[in-house]
């Protein structure tokens, strides 16, 4: 291959990355288990960077799912697995919903029987997210960044001095669309680093890719809610039966403490009383959790529909 047919296929891609599809799937009528996860092949310009966003799903998302698997250059002919399987947040499905644990925003239109999902940034340890409840009160086209006098201060201090305020254009990190919140000081909204999405690189924004941000800008409303959870670990059934655990590590501020990871699996799994008659696999429930890679592992069946077989 010609080093300009490398480039334009090189060009191709990227392209094909900053355009895919957000993630959108009809809310099953039974269970609460949506999508399905499948491979692709790569080609040779391909890193896991430009593979993540082509599928819109975090690129730390991508590399748990793909163990042993070089990440910059995984190879022409690579045979990738895309983790686009979800057990959906528990809790009301309503408006936005953030689970920090998973870096992933899932959004609930009123009046629909579907859901969006886009992954995301969170915040650092240092300035992390809150767990907290609000809802959408603004939403902004082209945005300026007003800098926070505690970003301001720390840039300064470390001489590296930035401007009280970024107008709208590629240096801002607010992207072109934001959501503003009714928790005082976070906002949903786009980057002007979208390799920061699926990891703790924000000052406790929320940060979605470009084309996600744009996706999502174009559907919420103002007045929808926003409940922002911290939950590693989430339990659901599909429609044919079949009971599934998502287990994603656990969040820095909680391995600080003595978790017993399989321990708190099982008492998550038994206090669903849906759940009291599934014929559980303990086994498997402990293998989801040592791999704690984020993809649904199945762990149990309904007595029902093993009385059918």
């Amino acid at each position: 291959m010609s080093t300009l047919s490398k480039i334009v296929l090189a060009l191709t891609t990227y392209c094909c990355a900053l355009t895919a599809s957000a993630l959108e799937f009809d809310l099953p009528e039974n269970g609460n288990v949506v999508g399905h996860v499948f491979t692709a092949t790569t080609v040779y310009e391909d890193t896991f960077l430009d593979v993540a966003r082509k599928y819109d799903v975090a690129y730390d998302e991508l590399v748990a799912a793909n163990p042993g698997v070089d990440v910059w250059i995984p190879g022409e002919g690579t045979t990738v697995t895309i983790p686009q399987r979800f057990v959906l947040p528990p809790g009301e499905h309503k408006g936005i919903v953030i689970n920090l644990a998973e870096r992933r925003l899932y959004y609930f239109p009123s009046g629909e029987q579907k859901v969006y999902t886009f992954p995301i940034a969170i915040g650092l340890e240092a300035t992390p997210t809150p767990i907290t409840q609000g809802k959408v009160i603004e939403k902004e086209k082209d945005p300026t960044w007003h800098v926070p006098a505690s970003i301001y201060a720390k840039h300064l201090a470390e001489g590296n001095p930035v401007p009280h305020s970024v107008p709208p254009g590629p240096d801002n990190p607010l992207g072109q669309f934001a959501l503003r919140l009714s928790i005082p000081g976070y906002l949903v909204h786009g980057t002007n680093r979208p390799v920061s999405v699926g990891q703790r690189m924000s000052n406790g924004c929320i940060r979605l890719y470009p084309e996600d941000i744009e996706r999502l800008f174009g559907v919420a409303v103002v007045g929808d809610s926003v409940r922002i959870i911290n939950q590693p670990y989430k339990v659901g059934q599909d429609q044919s039966g079949e009971l599934y655990l998502e287990a994603h590590p656990l969040p820095q501020e909680w391995s600080k403490s003595a978790v017993n990871t399989n321990d708190y699996a099982a008492a998550l799994i038994n206090n669903h009383a849906e759940f009291k008659s599934f014929k559980i696999n303990w086994k498997a429930v402990k293998r989801v959790v040592e791999d704690s890679n984020g993809m649904p592992g199945t762990i149990g069946r309904s007595a029902a529909t093993i009385s059918e077989k």
